[in-house]
């Protein structure tokens, strides 16, 4: 963190297959599949970039060696990319306490596959605002729309400043989602067996919701993800 008080790191989850992507992703790894003639984890850096970020950590998996070849230092980017490679699918929160002794005390963690433009210092001054001793989260989530095909995974408070219960797919009264982009302390991921597979979206989220400790900072811009062949031409209009 720099001394104007700005979260410069970041990390991003690049390791999944990508399945359902299908013959897109049969030879490159999800976050290299190219939008607007550009890998799309280059339009992620550069929006990263643009909101203060210097240092980013790539939790790769799946060809992961292709996304080190292609990014290398990140210096062309003007970022720092550090990387660690998960040897097995081993989920979002194995492949986070696998690189524990990598983190900074507070990061900003982000899906590898998707994007919201937003002021991304904002949200970590809200996390600093909002936030009281012992471990941490805040959460972007975005409202339910038309936009969005997804059934709603989180509930929030009265207030829309905290997230009361996490349950992917849930539906009902979790009527916003989550967009794929955290504020983190390191003291969660001790929370997570090390090294061994886990799940961020089972055993870190829902409990941090229960304990009134995953804050919530709700996002007006659309967030897109590349999942699906529908989602990232989705995105690659948002581009054009």
């Amino acid at each position: 963190m720099s001394p104007a008080g700005r979260l410069e790191h970041a990390v991003i989850l690049a390791g999944g297959l990508g399945t359902r992507l299908g013959k897109l992703t049969a030879t490159i790894p999800k976050p290299l599949v190219e939008v607007k003639g550009r890998p799309y984890l280059e339009h992620q850096l550069e929006l990263l970039k643009r909101n203060g970020i210097s240092e980013v950590l790539l939790l790769t998996g799946y060809l992961g060696d292709q996304i080190e070849a292609k990014l290398g230092t990140g210096e062309p980017l003007g970022l720092v990319l550090r990387y660690a490679r998960e040897p097995a699918p081993i989920g979002t929160g194995g492949a986070l306490s696998l690189s524990r002794e990598q983190l900074p005390e507070v990061f900003f963690l982000i899906y590898g596959d998707s994007y919201l433009d937003i002021d991304y210092q904002s949200a970590y001054r809200a996390f600093n605002h909002l936030r009281v001793g012992g471990p941490f989260g805040l959460m972007l989530v975005a409202g339910l729309d038309g936009d969005t095909d997804s059934a709603g995974n989180v509930k929030l408070d009265q207030t829309g400043t905290r997230v009361t219960s996490y349950e992917k797919g849930h539906g009902g009264d979790h009527d916003h989602i989550d967009a794929g982009v955290l504020v983190l302390t390191r003291e969660i991921v001790s929370w997570l067996p090390a090294g061994e597979p886990s799940s961020l979206e089972t055993e870190v989220y829902p409990r941090l919701a229960r304990e009134g400790r995953l804050l919530a900072f709700r996002a007006k811009e659309r967030f897109y993800d590349i999942g699906t062949p529908e989602r990232l031409a989705a995105f690659e209009r948002k581009l054009s």
